[in-house]
């Protein structure tokens, strides 16, 4: 006869004592998640994804962060079944870091009231995911020297009006240039709001450069950053 996995839920306990995905004792029943599984992570914990090899969820499985925990994708490629409901849910404080690997998160990628936070840190990162459902969220961009990882996206809907664009290029090194921060592959919905000038803050790479929060609601919206050094004109 086949044998069948029960999907299981698994919570995050640090019994391992670091902050490793892949160490087993980090779990509950000492069993890192697997692709049935619905994961758990809250509290105060930081977990950093170090998986190398691909791990992909079932559909409707998702990723629950809650209390200020702080999932960091640092590599490998976390991706989810295409779905409605699967993927990474966040409640208020939590953080989902991503400063590297490839990561696909097709469900709806949803903050509880009061908002968690994106974090794209740096250029080193592929991110791409389905609906993204804010109330009250942050999307921080942290550059490195060469720039910025965009999010890309199906759809953004930003509810309640107070999700917060924080952009910091403070590391950046090159020259002027238009960076693209969030991109909608989708041609119907894409961006269905932007985010209010008063919910944006950018820090440039010194205060004599200037900068320009492009976007472009609809379809296949987008979020673009232009940053200027003195005398310089982009055409």
């Amino acid at each position: 006869p086949l044998l069948t996995v029960q999907a299981a839920t698994r919570t995050w306990d640090g019994g391992g004592g670091d902050s490793s995905w892949i160490n087993d004792l980090n779990w509950s029943d000492n069993t890192e998640p697997t692709s049935n599984d619905t994961v758990v992570i809250g509290g105060t914990a930081v977990v950093n994804y170090d998986r190398v090899s691909a791990l992909h969820f079932n559909a409707d499985s998702p990723i629950d962060l809650n209390g200020t925990a702080q999932l960091n994708l640092t590599t490998g490629a976390l991706s989810y079944a295409n779905s409605t409901y699967g993927g990474v849910q966040m409640e208020v404080g939590a953080i989902l870091k991503i400063s590297g690997g490839t990561h696909s998160l097709p469900g709806r990628f949803c903050y509880g009231t009061g908002g968690g936070t994106v974090w794209v840190d740096g250029s080193k990162a592929t991110i791409s995911m389905k609906q993204i459902a804010a109330y009250y969220g942050d999307f921080h961009f942290q550059f490195d020297a060469s720039g910025v990882s965009p999010l890309n996206y199906w759809s953004y809907l930003g509810i309640g009006g107070g999700n917060e664009l924080i952009v910091d290029a403070s590391l950046y090194a090159g020259s002027s240039g238009r960076f693209l921060l969030m991109q909608s592959t989708d041609s119907a919905n894409g961006l269905i709001n932007a985010f209010g000038a008063e919910n944006i803050t950018v820090t440039p790479p010194s205060a004599s450069w200037s900068n320009t929060v492009t976007q472009v609601t609809g379809g296949n919206g987008h979020v673009t950053l232009t940053l200027l050094e003195p005398g310089t004109i982009l055409y």
